[in-house]
Formats: C-alpha cells, sequence, structure tokens
C-alpha cells in the first residue's frame, strides 16, 4: 500500500508546482520610460566685488532627463527591477554632454527596499521647492570631501548599496555604503572603492494625509567619509531636518521646511579652493516657506521662497547666504510654467578661495513637462519621475 501511496503523492506535488512555474515563468515585466524636460531662460548678473558688473544671457536645459525602468513580480510577494537614467548636466560640468545618472538594480517589497547601483547620494533629508535640485546646493545638502571641484553632481550622485527597512510604512530606517567620485567620467568606471558611509531615519506621512496633517515629514542623517587618501583624517556630517503644515487645508496648502547640516572638518583650517570649502569645518542650512492652491486635488499653483546660509567655523568665519523666490502655474496635465529669482553673497574669504563675484543675481522663465508610460503595468507603487528632483515636493 505505502510503495502504491508514495508515487501518487509525488505525482500530486509535481503537478501542483509545474502550473506554478509555469506562471512565474510566464509573468511579463512592466516596462515604464519617463521624460523629465525642463527648459529655462533668463539673464545671470554679478555685481560687487570681483564682479566687473556683468550681465550674460543664458538658455539652459540642464536637468532634463530619461528614465527606463523593468520591474517583475517575484516569489513571496516581492518584485525586483532596475532603472537607467540619462541627464543632460550642467554646461560648466565635467560631464559632457550626457551624464548616467541613474544605473542600479532593486528589489523591494512590502517592508524593505534593497538597491545597488548608480543612484542618488544620501546627501539630504528634506527637499526644497527650487526650480532646479542645484540651485541652492550648498546650502541644502552635504558636500561631498572627496569631490576635485565645482562639478555639482559630485555632491548628488555616486555608486551606492543602500538598504532601507519599512515599518507602518511610515517609518524608514537605511544604511548605505557609497563611492563617491572625484568627478564622474573622471576615472569614475576604473575605482569603486566604497569611500563614505551613513545611516538615515525618517518619518513621512502617507501620500493620502500628507497636506491634511501636521507633520509632513521629519529626519536624521550621518555619514561617515573616508579621505585618508589625501592625508586627511575621516570627515562626518550630521544633518536634521523636516516640514510641516502650517496650514493644512486641501485646497490652500501652507508649508515650511527646514534643514541643518554639520560638518566637522578635516583639520582644514584654510579655505583656498572648492575642495577646501568642502572639507572645512562648517554649518549650513535651509528653510522654505511654501503656499500651494490646488483644484479638483491637483496642484495648480505655487509660491514658495527658499533661503540658505552656510558658515565656516575657520579662516575669518567666512560665509555665505542666498535667497530664490519662485512661481509656478499648471497649464494641464504635467505641464508647468514658472520664473525664479534668486541671489547669492559670498564673503571676501570665500570670494577670494572661489573666485566668485560678491552678488550673483539670477532671473529664469521655466517651462516644464513630465510624463511617464508603462507596459504591461504592476499595481502602482509610485512614479518613476520620482527619481528626479520635484519642484513641487
Amino acid at each position: 500500500m505505502k510503495n502504491r501511496l508514495y508515487p501518487s503523492l509525488v505525482m500530486l506535488g509535481l503537478a501542483t508546482l509545474v502550473p506554478r512555474l509555469a506562471t512565474a515563468q510566464e509573468v511579463e515585466p512592466e516596462l515604464t520610460l519617463g521624460v523629465n524636460s525642463l527648459g529655462s531662460a533668463g539673464t545671470e548678473i554679478s555685481t560687487g566685488a570681483n564682479s566687473g558688473d556683468k550681465a550674460t544671457g543664458v538658455v539652459d536645459f540642464s536637468d532634463t532627463s530619461l528614465l527606463l525602468r523593468g520591474r517583475i513580480q517575484l516569489y513571496s510577494g516581492i518584485r525586483g527591477g532596475s532603472v537607467v537614467g540619462l541627464q543632460f548636466p550642467d554646461a560648466d560640468s565635467e560631464l559632457g554632454a550626457v551624464f548616467f545618472h541613474q544605473a542600479h538594480v532593486f528589489l523591494e517589497g512590502q517592508h524593505f527596499n534593497l538597491k545597488i547601483g548608480r543612484s542618488r547620494l544620501q546627501s539630504s533629508v528634506v527637499e526644497f521647492p527650487t526650480v532646479r535640485d542645484d540651485d541652492m546646493l550648498s546650502y541644502t545638502d552635504a558636500q561631498s570631501p572627496v569631490s576635485s571641484g565645482t562639478t555639482t553632481e559630485d555632491h548628488q550622485y555616486g555608486n551606492v548599496l543602500e538598504l532601507t527597512g519599512i515599518l507602518a510604512t511610515k517609518y524608514f530606517l537605511s544604511a548605505h555604503a557609497e563611492h563617491m567620485f572625484l568627478t564622474p567620467g573622471d576615472k569614475a568606471s576604473e575605482d569603486f572603492t566604497l569611500n563614505s558611509f551613513g545611516s538615515t531615519l525618517s518619518y513621512r506621512n502617507i501620500p493620502a494625509r500628507i497636506d491634511s496633517g501636521r507633520v509632513r515629514e521629519v529626519g536624521t542623517a550621518f555619514n561617515y567619509y573616508n579621505a585618508r587618501g589625501d592625508g586627511l583624517p575621516g570627515i562626518w556630517n550630521a544633518m536634521f531636518g523636516g516640514s510641516v503644515n502650517v496650514v493644512p487645508d486641501p485646497i490652500h496648502l501652507i508649508d515650511i521646511r527646514l534643514q541643518g547640516i554639520y560638518n566637522n572638518g578635516g583639520d582644514n583650517d584654510f579655505l583656498s579652493d572648492a575642495k577646501s570649502t568642502f572639507r572645512a569645518q562648517s554649518i549650513r542650512g535651509a528653510m522654505a516657506l511654501r503656499y500651494l492652491y490646488s483644484k479638483g486635488m491637483l496642484p495648480t499653483m505655487q509660491l514658495a521662497v527658499t533661503g540658505g546660509l552656510a558658515r565656516y567655523f575657520h579662516d575669518g568665519g567666512a560665509r555665505s547666504w542666498s535667497t530664490a523666490a519662485n512661481g509656478f502655474y499648471s497649464l494641464g496635465a504635467n505641464f508647468d510654467v514658472g520664473a525664479q529669482y534668486q541671489v547669492r553673497r559670498d564673503s571676501a574669504r570665500l570670494r577670494n578661495a572661489l573666485g566668485t563675484p560678491e552678488f550673483e543675481h539670477k532671473i529664469q522663465a521655466v517651462l516644464r513637462f513630465g510624463f511617464e508610460f508603462a507596459i504591461n503595468p504592476l499595481p502602482k507603487r509610485d512614479s518613476i519621475l520620482n527619481t528626479e528632483h520635484q519642484y513641487i515636493p
């Protein structure tokens, strides 16, 4: 009896398993294409000491990006995939015409995210409502002490290994190891040595309640950088920030966001160039006040003011500040028109180190269009455009 029963159980098990395997093999991956187009035209004006009082007309399409994501449903309810993204960098960067700012593989589940490859660094905990994410970079992001110059992408992108735990859909604890390169494209593909380590703890209100609740988000982060190859001790920074709704109204929303970053420095007391400012003991911070008008639950108009301050503890207490005011109006689905005015002032010691004028004014009119298109879409978790900077955060 037993000899007859065992073959029957084996055949029954195989009959159950084969359809499951066939179903898994027949699952078609989701393919998503995303485009974030940003064009601006305006003028840049230098005034005061070291300026020459000159004005220059500028047409800028930097930060325009093309994104491609593939995802597939795996066993145990998790999903895997990859993202590849191209971006047009700033005109004065050393990256060439285009830059691969995203090139990573990921796993995502209900309680975790794992990411390996090229992506955004953990250089801030709050997003600010500026046209481009590098408009206030000196105040809103931790500065990379291994950067070799003024290319802003040095402080924004790198090769990352990042694991994030998710609790109750609101609490996020992540640990990361990163390779921050001197300049992407300059031997960036030849050396992937990890030189930055850190963690981030944050709370983010769920999207359905983020405009009606009081607290939108709050977070803190710590980063350690290994710059010993340049004869410097380890450099670290700590940051804390958050945003709250002053008027939590779904139609007329007013929020305020604040972030501060302390950098312990690496025994670098003299400011001589851009690199020395990244390695000096400093404190930098930013604050923004934003009004958002929504019609039919869709963002229609935004007005915002963002201010930033950076102060260096040595070399005469060099400092810098900047203010940016902007407004955007939606002309339709994912198409916005806007304008921004920004002014920046550097102290005398900082001007000597960076070669910048005393005052820099930047006025720009902006057109922005973004869209995404998915084939075989899986249940949606987030938009691929969320990997890019959101001037309506």
